[in-house]
């Protein structure tokens, strides 16, 4: 199978990234997912494959494991809220922006450069947040989640074509384990505040599909994109 028909989605464990493969994989694609840690009668394989972005040597095997694949797309589905974190404990505080700054940007820049398909039309597509511009209770998710699409811009316009980049930014998607996180009372307060037009995440899986590799990056490089209801 050529390697633009490759798809490696990573943070793959996530509901919304479980509904991406399994369009990918109905539309003729061959998948690749990347999860921290094993389920339960799980095991990682050639197309399971072990990615924790907290730990560098994790990182490097991972890469490791990859060495010789190509894709035509990736999608980045990692991250996390940062709201188990005692705001008292500033190694945990540390850590945290560590793993989704520093860490995923190391990540992306190599994935892009070395193992984006180089001949044929490719793209990374990272997932962002709402947050990134209108900002959050979750005050530290929304900084990492803005540098992530401040650095996806930049990726955007240093790769060559027909490499490109983009960033998408849903906002709380009904299913999703964000939303399972959160009190009924913040729940509903989203749901007023879009009107009710909240995705779920199978809409939303579709649709970041159907962005995943689309011309969007050749009118703006490393652009960024709304998904789902405009609402603060």
């Amino acid at each position: 199978m050529p390697s633009e028909s490759n798809i490696l989605i990573l943070g793959g464990n996530s509901r919304i990234g479980v509904s991406i493969e399994e369009i990918a994989f109905n539309s003729g694609f061959q998948v690749f997912r990347t999860k921290r840690s094993l389920g339960h009668g799980e095991k990682f394989d050639q197309k399971l494959i072990c990615l924790d972005v907290s730990s560098q040597k994790s990182i490097e095997e991972f890469f490791l494991r990859i060495h010789d694949l190509k894709f035509g797309r990736i999608i980045s589905l990692i991250g996390n809220t940062s709201i188990h974190i005692d705001k008292l404990n500033q190694e945990e505080l540390r850590n945290y922006y560590l793993t989704y700054t520093l860490n995923l940007f190391q990540v992306i820049e190599k994935l892009s450069k070395n193992f984006l398909e180089a001949q044929s039309t490719s793209q990374f597509t990272a997932i962002a947040s709402r947050s990134a511009h209108h900002g959050s209770f979750d005050a530290d998710y929304a900084a990492v989640k803005g540098a992530l699409v401040s650095y996806i811009r930049s990726l955007g316009r240093r790769l060559v074509p027909p490499k490109s980049a983009i960033s998408i930014s849903p906002g709380l998607i009904v299913g999703s384990e964000m939303f399972d996180q959160m009190s009924v009372l913040v729940q509903q307060d989203h749901w007023n505040r879009s009107e009710g037009k909240l995705l779920h995440v199978k809409e939303a899986a579709e649709l970041i599909w159907s962005m995943s590799l689309l011309p969007y990056a050749t009118s703006e490089p490393g652009g960024n994109y709304l998904l789902g209801p405009d609402y603060k």
